[in-house]
């Protein structure tokens, strides 16, 4: 009779076993996969995939990176003083910057030198590229805006 009690015991401890194992398998099936987060930023054929660090980019061009892209839009103003001119002042540059992030899509007027923080990230306009010569106009295909992108 003893032995009897061990056996049964025995077979109802592996069904349990059996039965544990085959709820978690059925569970882990269940389970969806994580979701991408909506501030995930999917490039587009125009884009740059970039780590932090320097972002050199011509109009209308697009870098992405981790949550947020910047396009620059247009030249606002370019009002630096021009090699071989004697100037009052240095002037600057201001472009309009297109910023997408999991806020949303916006646009800021940004000069050179300034930044702007976006979902936890420093976006500064550090230079803008090629500079003024007296009397040549440059088109706005040759020029290219580089920023510095970091985690605030």
């Amino acid at each position: 009779m003893n032995m009897k009690k061990i056996s049964i015991f025995i077979v109802a401890i592996i069904i349990l076993s059996l039965a544990a194992v085959l709820l978690a398998n059925i569970r882990r099936a269940a389970t969806p996969p994580p979701e991408t987060p909506s501030t995930a930023i999917i490039p587009r054929s125009d884009s740059t995939v970039l780590p932090f660090g320097k972002a050199t980019l011509a109009l209308q061009e697009r870098a992405a990176l981790e949550g947020i892209s910047i396009r620059p839009v247009s030249i606002v103003e370019e009002s630096r003083c021009a090699t071989g001119v004697q100037c009052i002042q240095a002037g600057t540059v201001r472009i309009k910057l297109e910023i997408v992030s999991g806020m949303g899509t916006s646009t800021e007027i940004i000069g050179l030198g300034k930044s702007v923080i976006v979902d936890g990230k420093t976006v500064a306009f550090t230079d803008a590229a090629p500079y003024p010569a007296a009397g040549k106009r440059i088109p706005d295909e040759a020029y290219r805006f580089i920023f510095s992108i970091e985690k605030k």
